[in-house]
């Protein structure tokens, strides 16, 4: 069914929270557990513990999914699962007015002779966003205000990578989440409107992001219940 766009939610990382022995839940197949909806984007660059009835579990013996917080086991653990990690503070970018996102994979041609159907090969992901805000590129996009400001512009000057959060009707549900560059910050106005910015923001793996996380943006959740 249609989506009203003013639903749609965009926010960026104003923070890392470190937290230790969180619990985490059964997904209902007793070897994926996921973590809280507003805790669930972690950070790739921080370690990771997770222990099984309280002892920590071998890092071989699970797999993360930094961007939605679920530990998947080889095998069906004891139980409880608690959890030592990093994750991101999410708050609204500010006074965003459009928003045009695109998730894709490079695709080559490696068809052959005698193949009855053109064959393409699967390559590299990339996430590219484009979004409007009637703020200036200094604008704190921290609306709840204390502490260090976290300005787009200082972003897009130091080089430093962003999270961002896509989220299209606003329910805390399936979202799109990245790790971005900022490539732009250009800034129009005519004398009869208001002034517009435009954020050009490029996927990007972090620097020192863990081996597994092996594409810049992810289309998903972990938290069905909206939890």
């Amino acid at each position: 069914m249609p989506q009203q766009g003013y639903k749609t939610e965009v926010l960026g990382h104003t923070g890392v929270t470190a937290a230790t022995g969180d619990s985490m839940t059964d997904t209902g197949d007793g070897l994926t557990f996921r973590d809280t909806f507003l805790k669930s984007f972690w950070d790739p660059t921080a370690s990771v513990t997770v222990y099984d009835n309280g002892s920590p579990v071998a890092a071989g013996d699970y797999t993360i999914d930094y961007f939605f917080g679920l530990v998947t086991f080889d095998s069906s653990p004891t139980g409880p699962i608690t959890v030592d990690r990093s994750y991101f503070d999410l708050d609204d970018l500010s006074e965003i007015n459009g928003l045009e996102a695109t998730m894709s994979r490079a695709l080559e041609e490696v068809t052959v002779l005698g193949d009855t159907a053109v064959d393409r090969l699967p390559l590299l992901t990339d996430f590219v966003a484009s979004l409007e805000s009637f703020a200036q590129p200094i604008a704190d996009f921290d609306p709840s205000g204390g502490g260090a400001k976290n300005l787009l512009d200082d972003a897009l000057e130091s080089g430093d990578w962003l999270a961002l959060q896509i989220d299209p009707d606003g329910d805390n549900d399936y979202v799109y989440r990245a790790f971005v560059h900022l490539e732009s910050l250009p800034v129009s106005q005519a004398v009869a409107s208001v002034l517009q910015m435009q954020v050009a923001a490029l996927g990007a793996i972090p620097d020192g992001a863990a081996a597994i996380v092996t594409r810049s943006w992810a289309y998903g959740t972990s938290a069905p219940d909206n939890s």
